[in-house]
């Protein structure tokens, strides 16, 4: 059990649960939003781009 995908339940209307036997666990929980990646990629694709206008900016004048 311990080290294997366990169900993630609904509790108490807003809250997680992951059911357990009687006994010492070790539960841990990952959570990644649905466009984080996406996010990431475009933020960095915008910092290029605006590195890239800035430094041929500075060539011109």
């Amino acid at each position: 059990m311990d080290g294997a995908p366990a169900p993630l339940l609904q509790a108490n209307a807003v809250l997680r649960a992951v059911p357990l036997r009687a006994g010492k666990h070790s539960v841990t929980l990952a959570f990644e939003p649905p466009g984080l990646r996406a996010g990431l990629w475009l933020s960095l694709l915008g910092a290029v781009a605006t590195v890239s206008l800035l430094l041929g900016k500075r060539r011109r004048v």
